[in-house]
């Protein structure tokens, strides 16, 4: 009976850890000074630099496969990336630091949720420049932990900031929408980035690019070649766009987008 008595507390034990683990909790507001380093800053002060952003779908392919490193194959040539669902590992490391060390370029993951004792989901950021400082803040959520990464950086001795970020596609995309638009609109030479869940019918999106300086960046560099309905974004402001271009979906379900960009 003893036995049987301690068997039932041990599996209750078990169920209750797993059931607790297994919450989302959401991450607290972060703030700091510099991102992990690569092993040098780009100090040459270009006048054009590339930004891209990609939601990886953490590594994994359409054909199933998971590979960080194909996902990198998309990435070399950018200078600044917004990166969208990426994994942090039980060994305490994550796929912007994994990806970071590939491409040997500055990072910083932003997970939006821990989950399994651990840093579990979230957005991400790399950089070839310096970084000064760095915010983290979460999103009005409902069931879907979202934030926005905000970063400060040098280049040609001006202060750059990306704003990087995954909406939601519930009811509170468009509050969360409406916050990341008055955050970027604090500077005069901003880049937001990211997975926005929705796409250019959007009034708030039109009403921003109607308003004056922000600009579509995506669109003016890729025209009517750009995929129909796309759901990730580049908006600048401050900045004269050049070229762009765009990775078919395939090694993640999005396509990766870039631009490269002038200050003005």
């Amino acid at each position: 009976m003893t036995k049987k008595i301690l068997a039932i507390l041990l599996l209750f034990s078990l169920a209750l850890h797993l059931y607790l683990a297994n919450i989302k909790q959401a991450i607290p507001p972060q703030k700091g000074e510099q991102i992990n380093p690569p092993s040098h800053w780009n100090e040459d002060n270009p006048s054009r630099f590339r930004v891209s952003t990609y939601n990886i779908r953490r590594g994994k392919g359409d054909d199933g496969i998971r590979d960080i490193r194909r996902t990198a194959t998309n990435l070399f040539n950018a200078d600044i990336i917004a990166l969208n669902e990426l994994a942090g590992a039980w060994d305490g490391s994550n796929q912007a630091q994994q990806l970071g060390n590939i491409l040997d370029m500055g990072w910083l993951f932003a997970p939006t949720q821990r989950r399994w004792y651990r840093d579990y989901y979230g957005n991400g950021f790399l950089s070839r420049f310096f970084v000064k400082t760095w915010t983290i803040r979460p999103l009005l959520y409902a069931g879907r932990h979202r934030n926005l990464v905000t970063t400060q950086l040098q280049i040609n001795d001006h202060s750059v900031y990306i704003l990087t970020t995954h909406l939601d596609i519930g009811g509170v995309q468009e509050d969360q929408l409406s916050y990341v638009i008055d955050q970027f609109r604090h500077y005069k030479s901003a880049i937001l980035m990211g997975d926005l869940n929705t796409n250019s019918d959007n009034l708030q999106l039109r009403q921003l690019f109607d308003s004056g300086d922000a600009k579509d960046a995506i669109n003016l560099a890729l025209g009517e070649s750009a995929p129909k309905k796309r759901k990730d974004w580049i908006i600048t402001r401050g900045f004269k766009v050049i070229e762009g271009g765009f990775m078919e979906r395939g090694i993640s379900d999005h396509p990766c987008f870039w631009v490269e960009l002038e200050r003005l």
